[in-house]
């Protein structure tokens, strides 16, 4: 069985804790985490769990449940971290950052194999990694990782070095556009 996982780019993310109070909602707690994925993706030739074990699942962060999100030191104990993770994976698979579900991997012809990902318009450029693992009687056998590199491309990527380079020219054409 083939496990698929793409890894966006590190990137520091402040969770929020909102509650209702006087009449209004408003954040109340932040919680620091400082290395998350900007982007994770999973794909299988079959079930996760059919295929593997909580263990390596666990050793190779395979799986959103599964990443080391660790915040900024806290005095929290373990299951309200926990909480805190939960919302983080929660709002990442809301934007389309983080999979809900595995997608499939299927099979074209011998050792060769294929899967779809989308990449939603939110995500970061930058270096992203890919990493194939060969599992075999639910251990992984073989793993190998490659890099992908997302970046901007025609109209908007010269949009993007204007409004960067000539901040003050972009905004005088904002203006009058």
């Amino acid at each position: 069985d083939v496990v698929v996982v793409v890894r966006g780019p590190l990137e520091a993310v402040t969770v929020r804790r909102k509650d209702r109070r006087f009449g209004i909602w408003m954040n109340t707690d932040s919680l620091l985490f400082p290395t998350v994925p900007s982007f994770y993706a999973v794909r299988t030739s079959a079930p996760l769990h059919t295929i593997t074990t909580a263990g390596v699942r666990k050793r190779n962060g395979i799986g959103v449940t599964n990443l080391d999100l660790e915040p900024v030191e806290t005095d929290l104990p373990g299951p309200e971290i926990t909480a805190w993770q939960q919302g983080l994976n929660r709002g990442k698979q809301r934007r389309g950052q983080y999979t809900r579900q595995p997608g499939p991997v299927r099979f074209v012809g011998g050792g060769l194999f294929r899967t779809k990902l989308f990449f939603p318009a939110t995500v970061p450029t930058g270096h992203y990694q890919i990493e194939v693992y060969l599992v075999r009687g639910k251990q992984v056998v073989t793993a190998q990782t490659t890099p992908l590199i997302v970046s901007k491309a025609g109209m908007e990527a010269k949009l993007f070095q204007f409004a960067h380079g000539n901040a003050a020219a972009y905004g005088i054409v904002a203006v009058l556009l």
